[in-house]
């Protein structure tokens, strides 16, 4: 059985009645379903999710100040957990570590304690440092080779990921550019939703300045690796599907260097070279996979527009989690904005 079935690009035809768009779109469009609820769990999920709330919300619990600690026996090299990171530890983050351990308490709390120390390492346990890395890793982003744009059929924010617009060599910037995006994609998640769709171009475009090529034609899979790694291990039950578009004939030879690195469930959510519009509609799509946005990147627009969009809407949320209390446990629900 063949892991790949490559499939034909047909030429897309732009549409007339192109939308013009520069910016983040704000939210989904109002005809699409209402955000619900999660359903209520069943007697045996509560006890096993409350064994795990209880564990985090013990104002005893301390871990190491940078994620790893020299001394074990320095209490300095140790903290309680930080309101920040409380509020990441909301109700729904702790089910979604549930779901991907299927219900098992002790991982779960592991796989947490992992990525709380993962999270403290790598600069997100405190509020103030999601505005610096957008700050510091702003030329990363100089041509657009990553964007937050539309909505998928399920109200779900599609990340879109354009390697042929590469304009620095690798490196762990470029790591530090792609955890801002997922960071950005869970404070913009609709009300009522929490996983995104990811398109992955590998179509070589043209970059602006200067009309030159990008650096390499698809990730080194150290790279690859690394971002595969941090997906799979700090934001579980976030991908919806995967649409890996505009594949070479050079990278099938990559692919299959990478899809043992996939765990399996997200394996049965990749899509090579499927059309785009069966899961995005049209007004949501840019006109180059054959929607209606009219979307030419310009970082001068784009990036500043959703660097505040970004802060607005964590500042709303915040202040909404410290008038409930400021406690692990919160409802990512009871916290986000009606749209």
């Amino acid at each position: 059985m063949r892991l790949f079935q490559r499939k034909g690009n047909d030429l897309i035809r732009q549409p007339a009645d192109l939308i013009p768009c520069d910016t983040f779109i704000s939210d989904p469009p109002l005809r699409y379903t209402k955000p619900h609820r999660q359903p209520e769990l069943d007697n045996e999920q509560q006890v096993i999710y409350h064994a795990v709330l209880q564990h985090f919300s013990d104002p005893q619990l301390r871990l190491p100040v940078n994620g790893h600690a020299e001394d074990l026996q320095d209490s300095n090299n140790y903290s309680t957990l930080g309101d920040w990171e409380k509020f990441w530890l909301s109700r729904e983050c702790i089910l979604r570590y549930l779901r991907a351990t299927a219900w098992n308490a002790e991982q779960t709390i592991r796989r947490l304690h992992n990525t709380l120390l993962w999270r403290r390492q790598f600069g997100l346990a405190d509020y103030a440092n999601l505005k610096e890395t957008a700050t510091s890793v702003a030329n990363e982003n100089d041509t657009g080779k990553i964007s937050l744009l539309g909505y998928d059929r399920k109200s779900q924010l599609v990340l879109i990921l354009k390697n042929g617009r590469q304009n620095t060599d690798p490196s762990f910037e470029q790591i530090r550019q792609i955890v801002w995006f997922l960071e950005a994609a869970s404070i913009l998640a609709p009300k009522g939703t929490e996983c995104w769709t990811l398109i992955i171009d590998l179509k070589n475009h043209h970059i602006d300045n200067g009309g030159t090529r990008s650096l390499y034609e698809y990730p080194p899979l150290s790279l690859a690796k690394q971002v595969i790694n941090i997906f799979q291990d700090h934001y579980p039950e976030r991908l919806y599907k995967c649409l890996i578009c505009n594949v070479p004939n050079s990278a099938w030879t990559f692919l299959k260097l990478v899809y043992p690195l996939i765990e399996p469930e997200p394996r049965k959510k990749i899509l090579y070279n499927d059309p785009l519009e069966i899961h995005i509609e049209s007004d949501q799509l840019g006109a180059e996979y054959g929607g209606r946005l009219d979307f030419n990147y310009d970082n001068s627009i784009y990036w500043p527009d959703l660097i505040q969009t970004v802060e607005s809407r964590k500042k709303v949320q915040y202040e909404k989690f410290e008038a409930l209390g400021a406690n692990v446990g919160i409802r990512e629900f009871e916290i986000k904005r009606n749209t």
